[in-house]
């Protein structure tokens, strides 16, 4: 596994998109900050704090963030 500190380039990785199509990253950052989770559905809950950051989503916007988050749940269980 890699850390990364602030300041360093996010590694490139392409990641498939639940309903299709790829995610080419770092290349799909484009605002100053990005917030990256990896989330795990708990029965048909997710983490609280992913709901957290989704309901500040428009403030976080305004300073130019970006929120992103990569399920580690098999393919299915991700697009439910």
């Amino acid at each position: 596994a890699q850390k990364l500190d602030t300041g360093t380039r996010f590694p490139s990785m392409t990641w498939k998109r639940v309903g299709g199509g790829p995610l080419q990253i770092p290349e799909a950052f484009h605002t100053k900050y990005n917030i990256f989770f990896f989330i795990e559905a708990i029965g048909d809950l997710l983490p609280a704090a992913v709901v957290a950051f989704e309901n500040e989503i428009d403030a976080l916007r305004k300073i130019g963030a970006s929120v992103y988050a990569a399920s580690v749940d098999d393919e299915e269980k991700a697009g439910e």
